[in-house]
Order: C-alpha cells, then sequence, then structure tokens
C-alpha cells in the first residue's frame, strides 16, 4: 500500500470532521509502517478533496488543524 492510498482510505473511513496534519501521520503511520514527510500527507488529502468532491480546509494554520468533509469515497480507484 503506498502512502497515497493510505491517506485515501484513511479519509475515506474518517469519522469526525477536524483532524490535524499529525493525527493524520499517526493514522498513515498506522497503516503503512511507514513514517511519510508529512506535507506531502497533506498535498495527497487535498488531491483526495480534490477528486472526490469533499473538502480538506485549513481551520488552523498554527496548529495544523483541517476541516474534512465527506465527498464519494474514492479510496479503491486509485492506480498509483
Amino acid at each position: 500500500m503506498t502512502n497515497r492510498q493510505a491517506v485515501y482510505e484513511v479519509l475515506d473511513s474518517y469519522d469526525s470532521s477536524i483532524l490535524s496534519g499529525w493525527g493524520l501521520f499517526d493514522l498513515v503511520y498506522f497503516k503503512t509502517g511507514r513514517r511519510p514527510y508529512p506535507p506531502r500527507l497533506l498535498e495527497y488529502a487535498r488531491d483526495w478533496a480534490d477528486a472526490s468532491g469533499g473538502g480538506f480546509d485549513c481551520v488552523d494554520r498554527a496548529k495544523s488543524l483541517y476541516k474534512v468533509t465527506h465527498g464519494h469515497p474514492i479510496a479503491g480507484a486509485i492506480m498509483d
């Protein structure tokens, strides 16, 4: 599983509406066992929002908090 696939799966199934950048890092780490570069995960999350029709909007830049709004689930459609 790639880091991109892990981010898409995490965001497709995320229950809460607020997620921190480090929280995303932890969820991807637990799913893949790798320690990815955090800004890359945020880039993947923005790509997920564009592709799914959802949202990944910054709420607090200093605390790295983002509001996740769900679109269509797309994790199964990733072709890395």
